[in-house]
C-alpha cells in the first residue's frame, strides 16, 4: 500500500531519482502537453499519454504503462485497466524499497539474464517484472511462445 507512512519514507528515499526523472522526462512532456495528469494514489502521481500526441504515435506502441520512480505513465487505453494499474503501482512499491538503487538493480538483472541465461527473456523473466505480474494477478511464468514481442526477441527495449 502506498498511502501509509512507509509510503512517505519510501518516497523520500527515492526522491533524488524522482526529481531527475521529473525534470528530464515527465515534466517536459507534461509541459508540452504530451502527458496529462490524471490522479494521485498515495505518494504516486499518475499520468496518461495524450492519445493523439506525437509521443504516443512515436514511442508507445509496445507499452501499456511505465513506472518512473514515484510517477506512472499509462497509455490512455490502459489508465483504468485494473491489472495494468496494479502492475505499475507494484513497481512504485519496488522503487520505494530500492530507492535510488532500484533502477541499477532492475537493469543489472535484465543484463544478467540477457548475457548469461539465453533461454530467458530480459524483461519477462526479470525479478521485478515477475513480482509486479504476481501483484496484479497476471500470469507470472511465461513460456517462450508467450513473450510479448515474439519468441526470438529477448531484449525488447531496442
Amino acid at each position: 500500500m502506498l498511502t501509509r507512512w512507509y509510503g512517505f519514507f519510501g518516497w523520500l528515499w527515492s526522491l533524488p531519482a524522482a526529481l531527475v526523472v521529473f525534470l528530464f522526462y515527465i515534466g517536459p512532456l507534461w509541459l508540452f502537453r504530451q502527458y496529462r495528469f490524471i490522479r494521485r494514489y498515495g505518494w504516486v502521481l499518475e499520468f496518461e499519454v495524450v492519445p493523439d500526441s506525437w509521443v504516443r504515435r512515436k514511442f508507445w506502441d509496445k507499452w501499456a504503462g511505465v513506472c518512473c520512480v514515484s510517477m506512472i505513465v499509462y497509455r490512455s487505453e490502459y489508465k483504468d485497466n485494473e491489472r495494468t494499474v496494479l502492475h505499475e503501482r507494484q513497481h512504485a512499491v519496488q522503487n520505494f524499497y530500492g530507492g535510488i538503487f532500484h533502477w541499477m538493480l532492475y537493469l543489472g538483472h535484465s543484463v544478467f539474464i540477457f548475457i548469461f541465461q539465453k533461454d530467458k527473456h530480459a524483461y519477462a523473466d526479470n525479478w521485478f517484472e515477475r513480482d509486479a505480474r504476481r501483484a496484479a494477478g497476471q500470469k507470472v511464468d511465461l513460456t517462450r511462445d508467450e513473450w510479448y514481442w515474439g519468441p526470438d526477441d529477448r531484449w525488447p527495449w531496442w
